[in-house]
């Protein structure tokens, strides 16, 4: 147990602290959330978890408070995963055209948000999110460029990229992400003394 007013969300990503930032209310409306920018020198592996829990030592070593640090990435079953743990660095130099040239129309794909949250000198816990669906060939991006792939990939379940259910009922059942922060809070909110 541990007291907490605030925590710290690391992210130099708008999108997902927005995200973020949306769950606390709905889930921890008495904790404040403040955003850590902080561009993360980040561990080159394929285990995520590993990935999410070397970021949270970061944040916690460099704040010294209870941050909330996540790795997400989209896993191509065709693939063996990949882009995987690589996805933000694959998208860059890949581009829209070039992940598209890599993908059939309803290629089954997964994503992965794995939530790290560091809370006292030398603890980590970890959760983990997952969607199973499948991307779409698109030919533009549609929306701001933040979170790439939620443009072409659809939740088994639904006929709407992620963008489009963002924000609607539907978000709740399949965002990895808030799959990962249900779990989170569950944990959270049994394990925190709110002072």
């Amino acid at each position: 147990m541990y007291n907490a007013k605030s925590i710290y969300s690391a992210t130099s990503n708008n999108g997902k602290f927005n995200e973020v930032q949306r769950y606390y209310k709905n889930y921890a409306p008495d904790i404040k959330v403040k955003q850590f920018k902080y561009d993360f020198p980040e561990l080159q592996s394929n285990d995520q978890v590993a990935i999410a829990a070397h970021k949270a030592k970061t944040a916690w070593n460099l704040l010294q408070k209870p941050v909330l640090v996540d790795d997400s990435g989209l896993f191509i079953k065709r693939y063996k995963g990949f882009p995987g743990t690589m996805t933000k660095h694959a998208m860059q130099p890949l581009g829209l055209k070039g992940v598209m040239r890599l993908i059939d129309d309803k290629e089954p794909a997964h994503f992965i948000v794995t939530l790290a949250f560091a809370y006292e000198i030398g603890k980590i816990k970890t959760f983990q999110g997952i969607c199973e669906g499948y991307l779409r060939k698109i030919k533009m991006l549609p929306t701001e460029y933040y979170l790439p792939y939620s443009n072409f990939f659809i939740p088994d379940g639904q006929s709407l990229p992620y963008t489009q259910i963002r924000g609607t009922s539907a978000e709740k059942i399949f965002s990895p992400r808030h799959k990962a922060l249900t779990i989170f809070f569950i944990w959270f909110l049994k394990e925190a003394i709110v002072i």
